[in-house]
């Protein structure tokens, strides 16, 4: 259904609350006729983006959720009240933007699985191993060593990723979703846990054993552990 701007004039804003639902264009419209439409999208609870050039658009842009204007064409101050200006008035730059911050959102979150994730392990290693009867499985130098090449060269390249091709098929996020959502927290947990249990479960062998070197094997597995992890910590479906 399209509405246009004189039927917008009689209508209150509540009917016009209700048409959202389905009017899918609205024609002829004057620069309060678009702010009133963008203001009802967001009382309902829409994520609102305005693109345009003239002054017109203005009002709209500024009171949008992300407002876009044109950086060739565009007036001043459209460009001054917008979120973003397109410098090649280019609507498919709009598509990479989004790409490109979808990417952005989910590398920041798999260096949060894995620099988290490997924090667990470690805390729980080293609190766990004393109420089991078990010596520190891991020296001041190691735990040094892990901190600095184990955890940043990876956590680092995860940072880097690039797109894995699925970033436009993916569900908008939520903006107000926190960030460590509890899918992400049950991951940090499970990873973070597994890895202390499998690095106590060789110590405590090699220890009873008597293996001289129990804590050289709790080293390698705990760096393997980490080593694994940051592969799998690559894709927000993992």
């Amino acid at each position: 259904e399209g509405i246009e701007g004189n039927r917008l004039d009689s209508m209150s804003d509540a009917a016009l609350l209700r048409s959202l639902s389905h009017a899918s264009v609205f024609s002829r419209t004057s620069p309060e006729h678009k702010r009133r439409i963008v203001s009802a999208f967001l009382q309902r609870g829409d994520v609102v983006a305005v693109t345009g050039d003239g002054i017109n658009d203005a009002p709209s842009i500024k009171l949008a959720s992300i407002g876009i204007s044109m950086g060739i064409t565009g007036a001043e101050v459209t460009k001054e009240v917008s979120d973003m200006v397109l410098m090649d008035d280019n609507f498919s730059t709009i598509v990479g933007a989004i790409e490109y911050g979808r990417t952005l959102l989910g590398n920041i979150r798999n260096f949060i699985r894995f620099e988290f994730s490997t924090t667990v392990a470690a805390l729980t290693s080293m609190f766990a191993a004393p109420l089991f009867g078990l010596p520190l499985p891991l020296t001041a130098i190691q735990i040094l060593w892990i901190n600095i090449i184990m955890d940043g060269p990876p956590a680092l390249a995860l940072g880097v990723e690039p797109p894995s091709g699925d970033e436009m098929r993916r569900k908008p996020t939520n903006p107000r979703e926190p960030f460590i959502t509890p899918r992400l927290f049950l991951f940090i947990l499970a990873s973070g846990m597994t890895m202390a249990a499998g690095t106590l479960a060789i110590f405590h062998i090699a220890t009873v054993s008597g293996n001289p070197k129990a804590g050289t094997l709790a080293f390698t597995t705990f760096v393997m552990f980490q080593l694994l992890n940051a592969f799998n910590c690559r894709s927000l479906s993992a």
